[in-house]
């Protein structure tokens, strides 16, 4: 991190304890800390810091997915069990005492953003008329007055995560802030909802059915099963992860260079993803459509015009019995087909080309115009995007995608290839306490830079060289 950078960070890190200590203020003075409060606090400090000592389950393919944490049940359980103040003392004290290496600014955010986290949770779950859990007793009750407050206390408690963490993004890695909140809405949705179950079953076995210590313990069980279970779905799709990284690999070593444009591609493709608004699921095969998009020129030694006119449908062939990849398959199939037939192998037309292979066919051409080739010089990304929106062959819809892409995360401010180095993608962060990881577009930059592609390999993607079948 920069000098300029970490500044910065301080700044809106400073910024959410700000918020942190007025909102905990707002607590004492609304919903002021009783004695009774006392045990189940300490119930869950001592759960907090055994979630804290517990790496978090990540369900995930390059970087995005479902991240499950032992720590979010507990904040939830806590702003339901000893309200907003006792909330936001069981999301800051456990996360500051991590036993995990870490950036001060990192630690010191991340307790700010749980305290936030801890005090919102509780004053929604008030406000949505919630009760303490010991005084209530009946089905009917337990649903009305935990159940119910407790959802809403959950779902504040994923917006405020989301919009404090894109914050942080925004300003230091210069993320769109409203993209990154979707994404994580999105990759975090699905761990909010088990969360919400669990620490309903925690709340009401410690309040209505009054069994207080032992009902942490029952509820550490399902807890520990499930966080289990994430891991293993986790390690299944890093593995699937490793097999495209090898594979990509494996291209590059037959043609030098691949790889960084293989990167690019996959960056490109997730961009006009987001800005055409395609579901988590539609945006995972995207990307690794990107990915894996010319694995058929691995069978190309020379780079013929048949070898090239051939290399989408083998590329379909190699990866058909890659399970995980068969969902790309026709956009890697199509993604040399053009809107007005005049493409290959097939020679499709309009919406007969599946709309992952219109994107990757974009990306793959800007890639190339900001690329260049011996031929044809380089061009900066607005004149690429002005040769791709007079280009018939391409879909319109898709170019103007990628306009907005290219916007917003600061493209257009640069020339030529450097979009890459300098675009606005910041950094995805690894599970909590670790150091985070390179962006793709770091990797990409690194690959292309040290590795020239040869010529033809971005030839056959030049709006210019375009093959006829």
């Amino acid at each position: 991190m920069s000098r300029e950078s970490s500044a910065t960070a301080w700044t809106y890190v400073i910024g959410v304890w700000a918020v942190v200590i007025v909102l905990g203020a707002l607590a004492v003075v609304y919903e002021p800390p009783s004695r009774a409060d006392l045990l189940p606090l300490a119930a869950l400090l001592l759960l907090g810091v055994l979630a804290r000592t517990l790496p978090d389950s990540v369900v995930s393919m390059s970087g995005d997915g479902v991240r499950f944490s032992f720590f979010g049940i507990v904040t939830l359980s806590a702003a339901v069990m000893v309200g907003p103040f006792g909330g936001a003392v069981v999301g800051v004290l456990p996360t500051l005492l991590q036993p995990v290496r870490m950036r001060a600014v990192r630690r010191v955010f991340n307790a700010g953003m749980f305290g936030v986290v801890g005090l919102v949770g509780g004053f929604a779950y008030l406000l949505a008329g919630g009760v303490d859990p010991l005084t209530v007793s009946g089905t009917g009750s337990v649903l009305l007055d935990i159940g119910l407050p407790l959802i809403v206390a959950d779902l504040a408690q994923a917006a405020t995560n989301a919009l404090v963490l894109s914050g942080i993004m925004t300003v230091t890695a210069r993320v769109p802030f409203w993209v990154h909140v979707r994404g994580l809405i999105a990759s975090t949705g699905a761990a909010y909802i088990g969360y919400g179950v669990i620490a309903f079953l925690l709340v009401v076995l410690w309040g209505p059915g009054q069994i207080h210590w032992f009902s942490a313990a029952l509820t550490t069980v399902p807890l520990l099963v499930a966080w289990w279970v994430f891991g293993q779905f986790g390690a299944e799709l890093e593995a699937h992860e490793r097999t495209t990284d090898t594979l990509v690999a494996a291209l590059d070593v037959r043609h030098p260079g691949t790889a960084g444009h293989s990167q690019r591609i996959a960056i490109l493709c997730d961009w006009i993803g987001e800005s055409l608004r395609l579901s988590p699921r539609a945006l995972t095969e995207l990307h690794t459509a990107g990915l894996l998009h010319d694995m058929g020129l691995l069978a190309a030694r020379r780079g013929t015009d048949d070898e090239i006119l051939r290399h989408p449908e083998t590329g379909v062939r190699m990866l058909a019995g890659i399970s995980f990849a068969a969902p790309a398959l026709p956009a890697i199939g199509a993604h040399h087909e053009r809107v007005d037939g005049s493409g290959y192998p097939r020679g499709l037309m309009g919406p007969d080309i599946p709309l992952g292979a219109r994107i990757v066919a974009v990306a793959d051409a800007f890639d190339a115009l900001t690329s260049g080739t011996p031929d044809v010089a380089a061009l900066d990304p607005r004149d690429a995007l002005s040769q791709l929106a007079a280009d018939r062959g391409l879909d319109s819809n898709v170019v103007d995608a990628l306009a907005r892409a290219v916007d917003r995360h600061g493209v257009l401010e640069v020339s030529s290839t450097e979009w890459l180095s300098r675009a606005r993608v910041g950094e995805r962060a690894r599970a909590e306490g670790e150091s985070a990881r390179s962006s793709m577009a770091t990797i990409a930059a690194v690959l292309a830079a040290g590795r020239s592609t040869k010529s033809w390999i971005i030839r056959h993607d030049h709006p210019l060289d375009r093959l006829a079948p």
